[in-house]
This record gives structure tokens, sequence and C-alpha cells, in this order.
């Protein structure tokens, strides 16, 4: 499994819009799931648009996530500076 509970995502290819980019929290992983495992939960405010109902979670599968880009050191440095 890519993610752990804990982990942070991004939403991507869902099939409703408003939650592409949306920022979530892996709560759970159920292996047992093996086409959805990832139970996630909106962290930006808001909730998900789950088969058009609103949801404050959901289980997702390994293609609707996507991790947080990686900051490299420079950048983290830079960002600290500038903090």
């Amino acid at each position: 499994m890519q993610f752990k509970p804990g982990d942070l995502a991004i939403v991507q290819n869902s099939r409703w819009p408003s939650n592409n980019g949306r920022l979530v929290l892996v709560l759970d992983v159920i292996p047992a799931r093996e086409r959805d495992p990832y139970v996630i939960q909106p962290i930006d405010g808001g909730a998900l648009i789950v088969n058009g109902e609103a949801c404050d979670w959901a289980y997702a599968a390994p293609c609707y996530l996507r991790p947080l880009p990686r900051i490299d050191v420079d950048e983290r440095d830079e960002l600290e500076a500038v903090a």
C-alpha cells in the first residue's frame, strides 16, 4: 500500500470535479477492500462528493490519490527564511 494512516494525499481523477485537488487525510487502510482500500477525510474544509452526496469521509482507490509534492531541503530553507 502506498499510503498509511496519518498520511496526507491529494484527490485526483475524481468523477466529481469539485473533489479534485482536495487535501485529504488517510484515516485507515483496509486491505480486504482490494478495489478501494483507503478511508479518507477532507481536511481543507467542506465535504467530499460521493455518488452525488456530500460525505465527511469516503473510501478511495489508489488511482484517486496522489502524495503531496516533496519539498527539497533548499526549498524548505527558503520557506523558513521567508517566514
